[in-house]
């Protein structure tokens, strides 16, 4: 387990379990090689995981989850934060979660997020994307509400949005895949640009 306010860097790390609080940081090193493969990993307390080089999450023996909590009282809410590469992979479910707390903890990516191999990934908590979502196969579904500025590059398999999502002028989805979008309400902007030969499905909610 890792607690404090302090930050802690990490030049290569091999997590299977446990849990990281405290105000602080936890930073995966930008050079480094990341794996993530225990059942659960809990970020409370106001921590703030950021994974800067290569991170894996996943396994092929069983579900492997991100569980971040919302704010509780005076106890701020945590974050997840990629800004290198990171991806889901294995045959197996894995993810991120919101777990305990109010419902705001946050996933945040401007680096690079890969969805791989046949499993399916989930991620419930709100997710903020600035940088590139590639799915090259399986389904990635983003039950949280998602701010969208980047790229969804949907090579293979499915990105399914199921919360209320935002998507900015900058904002692209590409890729011979299919973007789902199911429940709440969905919103792009003028100049959000759809250039893929892919199907988008809008199965439930609203389209503005």
């Amino acid at each position: 387990n890792i607690q404090g306010a302090g930050n802690l860097t990490i030049a290569n790390a091999s997590i299977t379990a446990g849990t990281m609080s405290g105000t602080g940081s936890t930073i995966l090193a930008s050079d480094g090689t990341h794996s993530l493969s225990g059942g659960s990993q809990f970020i409370n307390g106001g921590r703030t995981l950021r994974n800067d080089g290569q991170l894996s999450v996943g396994s092929a023996g069983h579900d492997v989850y991100i569980r971040v909590d919302g704010s509780s009282g005076a106890t701020p809410k945590s974050r997840l934060v990629n800004q290198g590469e990171m991806s889901f992979q294995g045959t197996r479910s894995s993810g991120v979660a919101q777990y305990q707390g109010n419902g705001e903890a946050e996933m945040e990516n401007s680096g690079k997020l890969t969805k791989k191999d046949s499993g399916n990934a989930v991620i419930s908590t709100r997710f903020n994307n600035s940088g590139r979502v590639v799915v090259d196969g399986g389904a990635l579904n983003i039950s949280g509400d998602v701010a969208n500025s980047g790229q969804f590059q949907i090579n293979a398999g499915t990105l399914q949005l199921s919360g209320n999502s935002t998507h900015s002028a900058t904002a692209s989805s590409s890729g011979a895949g299919t973007l789902v979008l199911s429940g709440g309400t969905h919103s792009f902007a003028d100049g959000f640009s759809d250039g893929g030969a892919g199907l988008t499905d809008l199965q439930s909610g609203s389209l503005l």
